[in-house]
């Protein structure tokens, strides 16, 4: 289980050459963000962009958990 660290509205990672529209980090580097729904990400949680963009309005930093399963 995480909490929510910070989140970006438009961040694009430096590391993959990749956008990460809605990113609500929970972990270092990863985050739930929007993204590719068939292909796998590097660590990250892809969800469709109006899963992303609920989650980006609903969490709130530093109180939101986020808690990934195996």
């Amino acid at each position: 289980a995480f909490k929510v660290e910070w989140k970006s509205r438009s961040w694009w990672s430096k590391q993959w050459d990749a956008e990460m529209p809605f990113s609500c980090f929970f972990s270092g580097g990863a985050a739930i963000h929007e993204g590719s729904l068939s292909r796998t990400s590097h660590g990250c949680i892809h969800v469709s962009r109006e899963a992303a963009s609920r989650i980006y309005k609903i969490a709130k930093e530093k109180k939101t958990r986020v808690i990934v399963y195996p």
